[in-house]
């Protein structure tokens, strides 16, 4: 059973940094950056998920299957919410 008393190391990343739409991550200037990049001050799920994982498919999947949408979609709602990314990740099996 995972334990979901304590955030996992991609929302610890969202919660660290930040969280973004329309891009893995972004740099200070708000451009889209690459998600591994040292100059990334925040991330969108899938860019927080390839940050924090040397496995990343593996989590991808756990996400994908809890969701059951598209990822990317569901990320960039203009709707959706830090607090929405992070409980799903959290939900999924701390991701």
């Amino acid at each position: 059973m995972t334990d979901t008393s304590q955030p996992g190391p991609a929302e610890r990343l969202l919660m660290e940094k930040g969280w973004t739409q329309r891009a893995f991550a972004r740099h200070i200037n708000g451009n889209s950056i690459g998600y591994n990049s040292k100059n990334a001050v925040c991330f969108c799920v899938i860019g927080a998920i390839l940050a924090a994982y040397k496995n990343e498919d593996d989590a991808i999947k756990k996400l994908s299957n809890f969701l059951v949408i598209d990822i990317a979609a569901w990320n960039d709602d203009p709707a959706r919410t830090k607090e929405e990314v992070c409980a799903a990740l959290r939900t999924a099996g701390n991701l």
